[in-house]
């Protein structure tokens, strides 16, 4: 019977560990998509400066250009929602990976590196438990 119960629990220790690996790769895959958007997002703020600063440029001139002034700003009107919605999915990966403080739905915390700590403990349980077997 004992031995029955140690090859269980040493099989539900392998099932977590890989558990536990597919969440640290999900991690690490959104780590890398986010950093991706960041630099995105960046790219594109900086360029709105670059708009910005011209759009400025074009006022302070005294022979003003209606033509450019009038395509200046409707470049910046494409590259705004560009830019929040980038914010929206950083916005949105910061909370998978670290989580919100707390689900409403569940009181849980949902975050990807809980899920990761919670395997980790669920390990420890498993392997103290198996040892006294």
């Amino acid at each position: 019977m004992n031995r029955a119960k140690k090859k269980h629990f040493k099989l539900e220790l392998k099932s977590r560990h890989r558990q536990m690996w597919n969440h640290e790769f999900l991690l690490a895959k959104a780590r890398a998509e986010r950093e991706g958007f960041r630099m995105e997002r960046d790219r594109m703020k900086e360029r709105m400066g670059q708009v910005q600063q011209k759009l400025e440029a074009e006022r302070a001139k005294d022979q003003q250009d209606v033509k450019v002034i009038n395509n200046l700003k409707k470049l910046l009107k494409q590259l705004k929602p560009d830019v929040k919605q980038l914010e929206a999915r950083l916005e949105a990966l910061d909370t998978w990976i670290d989580g919100p403080k707390i689900d409403p739905d569940t009181g849980m915390d949902t975050s990807i590196k809980a899920a990761i700590d919670s395997l980790r403990s669920v390990i420890e349980m498993l392997t103290d438990y198996r040892s006294k077997i």
